[in-house]
């Protein structure tokens, strides 16, 4: 074998190498879409994009509306072999509003979610916020991309 042919094997190689890094990489994004209303009225239709097991963000900080200020922190951690041939997810999941402009944790959630199936989710009101101030939260998730998901 000459030495063009080896460079071409070790280049081809690496370049598979690299394929199959970025189908990895992929396979561990999660899309999560997020519907949160308070008292039956429609604050937003969130969207984010999780790599597995590291903690995003999101939130809004009220500029327009400070009574429909929220922040949620999400973790999709992927489970192996637990709902037979569907693919699920632990979703640890924490819901912050503003009371008096400063973040208060409502509550946190860890729970198993199948891909693609709803799961619904409810916070309400706790002391010492203000009583009847009751968010309810849909999320529904599936795979990600590496692209930023389109705002509804």
């Amino acid at each position: 074998m000459n030495i063009r042919n080896i460079l071409t094997a070790v280049v081809l190689a690496l370049s598979l190498c690299g394929m199959a890094e970025a189908a990895d990489s992929a396979a561990k994004l999660y899309r999560i879409d997020l519907v949160l209303s308070r008292n039956g009225e429609l604050i937003g239709k969130p969207a984010m994009v999780v790599e597995a097991g590291a903690e995003a963000e999101i939130r809004d900080d009220g500029d327009k509306k400070p009574e429909n200020a929220f922040r949620i922190l999400v973790t999709a951690t992927p489970l192996e072999g637990t709902l037979g041939v569907k693919e699920a997810l632990k979703i640890d999941l924490g819901f912050y509003d503003k009371i008096g402009g400063n973040w208060v944790k409502r509550a946190e959630h860890s729970v198993t979610n199948v891909l693609g199936e709803p799961l619904s989710l409810a916070f309400p009101s706790t002391s010492p916020e203000t009583a009847g101030r009751n968010y309810d939260l849909v999320v529904l998730t599936g795979r990600g991309k590496a692209e930023a998901p389109v705002a509804k």
